[in-house]
Parts: C-alpha cells; structure tokens; sequence
C-alpha cells in the first residue's frame, strides 16, 4: 500500500513540476500527499483582473468536465476578494504516468485558451 501511495505522490510531484515550468500555470504550493493546487494564468497575467482570472479558471473546468475530456476539482484559497479560484488534481492511480500528467495540464491550459477567446 505504502508503494502505491509513494506512485501517486511521485505523480503529484511531477504535475506540480510541470506546472512550474509552464508559463500560462501558477503553481499554489508542492504537493502534499497525491494533490496540488495550481491556476491557469490569462496572457497578461501580470495585469489581468483577479475577477477575471477567477472566472477563467472556473469556466475552463465546467468546459472539460462538459466536453468530458477530465474532472479537475476547484477550490478556493481563505481570505476575502477575487484571486482565490484554484485548479486542485488529485492522483490516486498509481499506474497514471507522467507524461498522462502532463496531457492532462496541456489539455487545461488549451480550455483556458478557448476560454478567453470567447
């Protein structure tokens, strides 16, 4: 049991790496146990209303679970105002691999796209 749990914090691990390394990703915290949370940044992230931000992170996981391409779970951080919104993956099959992990952030990242196009 111990090794399976060791599998999918090793996954989370990855994800959160991945994360990291993308520019249109923000990376809330490392992984505890076999989830994290992250966001999708929009283009001007820098400049973006945190409102908006919020919506888009918000509206790019009803679109995936809608379009039936993942389930990503959503959260939002303590505290008071827009900003709060986050993106949570929760890895519990140890045979999920990297690389599915990162399909998966890639397929995130491509709702977030579609959805400030609208």
């Amino acid at each position: 049991l111990g090794r399976l749990v060791d599998a999918c914090h090793d996954l989370a691990v990855a994800g959160a790496r991945t994360v990291r390394n993308h520019p249109r990703l923000e990376l809330h915290a490392e992984p505890v146990l076999t989830a994290f949370l992250f966001r999708y940044l929009p283009a001007d992230a820098t400049n973006a209303d945190p409102t908006d931000t919020d919506a888009i992170n918000a509206s790019l996981r009803r679109r995936l679970l809608r379009e039936g391409r993942a389930v990503v779970g959503r959260t939002e951080l303590p505290g008071e105002g827009p900003g709060r919104v986050r993106l949570k993956l929760t890895l519990l099959n140890p045979h999920t691999t990297p690389a599915q992990v990162d399909r998966l952030l890639h397929t995130v990242v491509a709702a977030g796209l579609a959805e400030e196009a609208q």
